[in-house]
C-alpha cells in the first residue's frame, strides 16, 4: 500500500507568501523603493521573515494571509521582527 504525503500545513503556499513579504517590505521601507533597496530588504530579511511565517505558534499570520489581509499579517511579522531585534 502506498502512503500519499501530507501536504506540510504549516507552510505558507507560494502566492499568499510572495503578497505578504510585498506588503511587509511596504511597511518596512515603503512604496517607492528602488530596486537596490528592494534587493537589499530583501537579502537582509528573507530568512528571518520565512522562519517567522512558517513557525509553528505562527498560525494567525498564515491565516491572514491566506484570506488576503496582507497588511494585517505583514503587521504580525513586523512586530515578530522587531521583538526578535530586542
Amino acid at each position: 500500500m502506498e502512503i500519499l504525503e501530507q501536504p506540510n500545513l504549516g507552510r505558507l503556499e507560494t502566492k499568499p507568501r510572495n503578497l505578504l513579504q510585498i506588503a511587509l517590505m511596504e511597511l518596512m521601507i515603503g512604496e517607492n523603493r528602488s530596486d537596490d533597496e528592494q534587493f537589499k530588504w530583501f537579502n537582509e530579511y528573507k530568512e528571518k521573515v520565512s522562519d517567522i511565517i512558517d513557525a509553528a505558534g505562527n498560525e494567525e499570520i498564515r491565516n491572514l494571509a491566506r484570506e488576503g489581509k496582507y497588511k494585517e499579517a505583514a503587521e504580525l511579522v513586523r512586530e515578530k521582527l522587531i521583538n526578535e531585534d530586542k
